[in-house]
């Protein structure tokens, strides 16, 4: 588990929660908070992780418990990745060494949304450092694949931005605008 700078854990029984069962999967996920300045809602993550959801998103690393032993087979993040760190670990051991997972349904973290990765300028490199670990770990999916994560990705982002306006406009009428 690995928190950032503005994330925070969401009460003082979140890690309990955690191993509330024996974990005996490689990792062990819930769900989080994602809260910015403006807005604040809840992500349920998937109970089934595979190439096509880690191709359009990836499991919290926040809200994320990760047996030592994977480290040991997998390797650690990335550190010459800005972005998507975390990411390429999670589709390298999910996708390629069949690592064991669980998710465990309860809110888990508060993640900091203001943070570098979410910043829209940030989104070309986030993309590109994506396209690369993809290409160099998935050479044989590369075609029709890279194309429809593409589109998966930006309808990820319109669809952020259309709960952005949405929230604007009930500020607004709750104000008065």
């Amino acid at each position: 588990l690995f928190l950032n700078a503005g994330d925070s854990f969401v009460n003082s029984n979140s890690l309990g929660d955690f191993f509330r069962e024996t974990p005996v999967e490689d990792i062990i996920y819930a769900n989080a908070n994602f809260v910015s300045e403006t807005e604040r809602f809840t992500k349920i993550y998937p109970d089934i992780i595979d190439l096509d959801y880690m191709m359009q998103d990836t499991i919290p690393h926040q809200a994320a418990m990760i047996k030592k032993s994977l480290f040991d087979k997998v390797g650690l993040y990335d550190e010459s990745l800005k972005m998507v760190a975390d990411w390429k670990f999670f589709i390298i051991a999910i996708c390629l060494h069949k690592a064991t997972y669980k998710h465990r349904d309860f809110v888990a973290v508060d993640f900091d949304w203001n943070g570098l990765p979410s910043r829209p300028e940030n989104h070309h490199l986030h993309m590109y450092e994506r396209h690369k670990v993809y290409w160099e770990y998935f050479p044989d999916s590369r075609s029709g694949d890279i194309h429809m994560a593409r589109i998966r990705y930006l309808q990820g982002i319109l669809k952020r931005i259309r709960r952005k306006i949405q929230n604007y406009c009930v500020f607004c009428l709750q104000w008065g605008f």
